[in-house]
């Protein structure tokens, strides 16, 4: 699944966001493979992504399941083809980062999970109640047990990291 938000002019322009109690959902079943969810949003200030009912892509055993969350100016790649709502020719990326509020309650991710933002960024876990993430400055609260995979975060400011409880390993 990919959100793209260009910003523009109106109120919510370059923002996505979404209510508590819907769940962005990608997970497979079985041995199936795991979708992997792209979020960019390119406001450049303010809450630029807003998902109050958090991301999961658990539930299959096969691969995929990355979580991609950007506050930043997106890029088409090429000629855009698109039929049926899939992308048939050319692609979205991530461009200059901007200053945006990122809020994900829950992220549950079965493999990567990927952070750009042009602000700072602070990463406390708490491991007693599993490992209970939050980035703020640009802020981002993931509730799970682990990321299983690699979390990247990319910051055009600092990035802090502290474990209120347990051990963090950068």
């Amino acid at each position: 699944m990919q959100f793209v938000a260009f910003s523009g002019t109106g109120g919510n322009a370059g923002k996505i966001l979404s209510p508590g109690g819907v769940l962005i959902s990608s997970g497979g079943s079985g041995s199936g493979n795991n979708g992997n969810v792209t979020v960019t949003a390119g406001a450049a200030s303010g809450t630029t992504i807003s998902l109050a009912g958090g991301i999961s892509t658990i539930g299959g055993s096969g691969s995929g399941g990355n979580i991609s969350l950007a506050t930043a100016t997106p890029t088409v790649n090429g000629p855009m083809s698109v039929t049926g709502g899939a992308i048939q020719s050319g692609s979205f990326g991530i461009g200059t980062a901007q200053n945006g509020i990122l809020t994900v309650i829950p992220i549950n991710a079965y493999s990567n999970v990927s952070l750009v933002t042009g602000s700072s960024v602070t990463v406390t876990a708490n491991r007693q109640v599993g490992v209970q993430t939050q980035i703020s400055g640009t802020v981002l609260t993931e509730g799970q047990n682990a990321i299983p995979g690699t979390l990247s975060v990319t910051s055009g400011g600092s990035i802090t990291t502290t474990s209120t409880s347990g051990s963090l390993a950068c």
